[in-house]
């Protein structure tokens, strides 16, 4: 898979491993993907996001903090919602390439269509009820957690889901994160 990601495209074991999670969803190991927004070039304020990447389909979130990296998954399309609601889909997961308990890469899949993304013009990309992965604004608010409707893998059964991802179960500011749409 083709990524311009300032994250992840000078390590090609977390390009593979991504592109090994997003195969079955896209349904090609050989597909590109477009950035739509990075938090460094573009800023932290969701309207931003949202006005990069609102009404595109099948988006990928990389989320880097120090060491840890993660993200998630959706099909279906962002929107800005000043109300909030939940967007429904089995499609959806969250990902970890690198996390606080040295676990290998792993992907937990929405076992529930029922909140797989919160859709709110007030925050970045958000995903599970709670919601348990989203980008917060002020950033410093953002969570990194593991929680419905999404399945905890068997390889991380012995371990905190709130807490794998970026060494909290808390708030946490993340340093960079970008999003990429289907080409």
């Amino acid at each position: 898979m083709i990524f311009n990601s300032a994250i992840i495209s000078s390590n090609s074991f977390y390009r593979a491993e991504l592109a090994s999670f997003l195969a079955p969803v896209v349904g090609q190991m050989e597909s590109k993907w477009e950035r739509c927004h990075s938090a460094l070039a573009n800023g932290w304020d969701p309207a931003k996001f949202h006005s990069n990447c609102d009404n595109r389909k099948h988006t990928v979130t990389i989320i880097k903090k120090g060491p840890y990296i993660f993200g998630g998954y959706t099909d279906i399309p962002w929107e800005s919602s000043s109300t909030g609601r939940w967007g429904k889909t089995l499609k959806a997961f969250i990902f970890s390439l690198s996390n606080s308990k040295a676990l290998p890469p792993f992907k937990c899949l929405a076992k529930d269509k029922e909140g797989a993304i919160y859709l709110n013009s007030n925050e970045g990309p958000s995903f599970g009820q709670g919601p348990s992965l989203f980008i917060a604004y002020p950033v410093s608010r953002s969570k990194a957690g593991i929680d419905n409707p999404y399945k905890v893998p068997k390889e991380v059964n012995n371990v905190d889901p709130r807490q794998v991802l970026a060494n909290t179960k808390w708030n946490f500011s993340p340093d960079n994160y970008e999003v990429f749409y289907l080409a």
